[in-house]
């Protein structure tokens, strides 16, 4: 009777060693990340407003285990903790101890000259804007004249757009980067996870009639969001070809339900050829982006 109590706590063990070192385990798989910052904030929640955990200081390390609409998921004393992934670079341990300071060198000169870069063009500086690229994954959005989906192309504007904000040192974060479907509930959540300046969600437009063409750029409240829609219609209408379809104010899901200041900009007809031609053409699409870089400067200004 003993001996078959002995095995039974042998057996349960070596059932119970995989969860004792799973934790560790899991670390190894994950990716290390090192502060770029002194006194950055841990957070409780992906909220710019939640509560303060600890801090950390520049050159600290820590292993990432989730990311989420900007933020990067780790432990801090056992508990899930959350730091803004603009405070993180990914560690690379193999070449660290190798090549510190070469390291250091090549990053005084990217500080000097991002600083000599902000202080020609960083007219966004400090500005967390969130792009948000119209439908995606199951939702195709409208269907163009040639086939082509309104989710491919409101990604591909969304991405030009990021590089021409981030260009005027704004930070930038988006909804979605790939094609993945997102709730409108899930996309107004993410602006309200971050200490959003702006918020702009990217469309295409179609009608039943081909005769329809032009773009508008759409607000709910009026003030702010009012505002930053006329700055950024004004810029396409000044920059581009496309008919001036005005500023409208519509009760959208991601405009009625977001805090922060936000408005949704329709860029033309892919039910119009002359539209779609143009919207397919890579020089429109940078003026396109650049006149919405020009329209949230100026609102900002």
């Amino acid at each position: 009777m003993k001996k078959n109590n002995l095995f039974a706590i042998i057996f349960g063990l070596l059932l119970f060693l995989p969860f004792i070192f799973s934790n560790s385990v899991q670390a190894e798989e994950k990716e290390t990340y090192q502060v770029d910052g002194d006194n950055v904030n841990v957070r409780e929640e992906p909220d710019a407003d939640a509560a303060v955990v600890t801090t950390l200081s520049k050159g600290d390390e820590i292993v990432v285990f989730d990311e989420q609409y900007g933020w990067l998921q780790t432990y801090i004393d056992g508990e899930v903790s959350w730091i803004a992934e603009q405070h993180l670079f990914k560690a690379d341990k193999e070449t660290e101890s190798e090549e510190s300071n070469e390291e250091d060198t090549a990053s005084e000169a990217a500080d000097s000259s991002q600083q000599e870069a902000s202080s020609s063009k960083g007219s966004l500086e400090g500005k967390n804007i969130m792009l948000d690229a119209g439908h995606g994954g199951k939702d195709p959005g409208t269907i163009a004249l040639n086939d082509e989906k309104e989710k491919t192309l409101s990604l591909k504007y969304t991405k030009s757009l990021k590089e021409q904000l981030e260009n005027q040192g704004a930070t930038v974060i988006l909804t979605r980067e790939n094609d993945r479907y997102l709730s409108l509930n899930e996309r107004v959540a993410a602006s309200e996870s971050y200490n959003t300046d702006a918020f702009v969600s990217i469309h295409f437009n179609a009608f039943t009639s081909e005769e329809n063409h032009g773009a508008s750029t759409h607000f709910f409240d009026e003030g702010d969001d009012q505002e930053l829609a006329q700055s950024i219609q004004s810029e396409l209408t000044s920059n581009t070809d496309f008919k001036d379809r005005g500023v409208k104010q519509d009760d959208y899901y991601v405009l009625r339900k977001n805090e922060a200041t936000s408005v949704l900009a329709e860029l033309g007809f892919l039910s119009n050829e002359q539209d779609l031609e143009a919207i397919q053409d890579e020089e429109h699409m940078e003026q396109v982006t650049q006149s919405i870089t020009n329209g949230l400067e100026d609102y900002f200004q």
